[in-house]
């Protein structure tokens, strides 16, 4: 029997800073190359390598620049000290960096405050599905709370919302085994964090990621229902479960993850002769 698992990534974090160097004057509107050597200074207070392109800003920012070993980009606007810079990165350039979690620490450390943040748990071997999340919810909420959720059933898994996008927090859970075709036992839980839910996160998980989780949980307020005591007690390493250490985030792992393993899968219901020759192949190298 496999044991259940839990692993997380961030899967985005924006986040602005106001304080400057000296010559970065109150009022004073920046020129181009004010604004260039402002956003160098930015990449190198991140701990970044600084060889960066130009690329749309964001509206409400006059320029922008993105990193191009990860792409994260710096928006600078015209007056600094007022608006603030904003640093984006996405979960593709997070998943780009050795350790996306050191990412976390520096922008913490370097007073960077965070805007929105992005956490996704994966949780494998559970048991737990989508309807039975939305279920629990509703019976310990009462007929009221569904003003507050969205339950959507489609032939590839369920998907529950607790929030929406425009509130500062929200959460999406789905079947993500179903999603990817496969008969993974495989559920994802997407938390989006906004305003001063995302600073505290920020804070949490760039102290220690699995032991911020129930934390993290508790940010969204909600009720004590079996499958978050299960996340907490997860995250804080209980007793039969294990916590994946935090991922290298890299683009290679999310491909294994999100491609090769549902084509095998798929290979073992459709082609078991050759599903297990790759396999020995792979046992071989081993």
């Amino acid at each position: 029997m496999s044991v259940p698992s839990l692993s997380l990534r961030i899967d985005w974090l924006s986040a602005t800073k106001k304080e400057f160097p000296s010559w970065i004057q109150k009022g004073s509107r920046l020129s181009y190359s004010q604004s260039l050597n402002l956003a160098l200074w930015c990449f190198r207070n991140l701990s970044r390598s600084g060889d960066f392109e130009t690329t749309k800003p964001n509206p409400h920012y006059g320029l922008a620049w993105r990193e191009r070993q990860s792409g994260i980009v710096i928006h600078v606007p015209a007056l600094p000290l007022e608006q603030g810079v904003l640093v984006v990165a996405s979960g593709h350039a997070l998943g780009s960096m050795e350790n996306a979690f050191d990412f976390l620490k520096v922008v913490h450390h370097s007073g960077w405050k965070a805007t929105r943040i992005d956490v996704a748990y994966d949780l494998m071997d559970t048991g737990w599905n989508a309807s039975l999340l939305a279920a629990e919810w509703q019976k310990a909420n009462g007929e009221g709370s569904k003003r507050y959720t969205h339950h959507i059933v489609t032939t590839k898994g369920d998907t529950f919302y607790i929030g929406s996008r425009s509130s500062p927090k929200m959460l999406r859970i789905y079947d993500k085994g179903l999603e990817q075709k496969t008969s993974l036992d495989w559920l994802r839980i997407e938390i989006e964090l906004k305003h001063a839910a995302a600073k505290n996160a920020l804070s949490m998980l760039a102290t220690s990621p699995y032991a911020a989780t129930k934390d993290v949980l508790k940010l969204l307020a909600l009720p004590q229902l079996e499958l978050t005591k299960w996340i907490a007690q997860a995250g804080g390493g209980g007793e039969g479960i294990k916590s994946t250490a935090p991922r290298v985030n890299s683009s290679r792992f999310a491909w294994i993850r999100d491609s090769v393993l549902p084509a095998l899968e798929k290979m073992k219901a459709e082609e078991p002769h050759a599903y297990k020759e790759i396999i020995e192949m792979i046992l071989a190298q081993y």
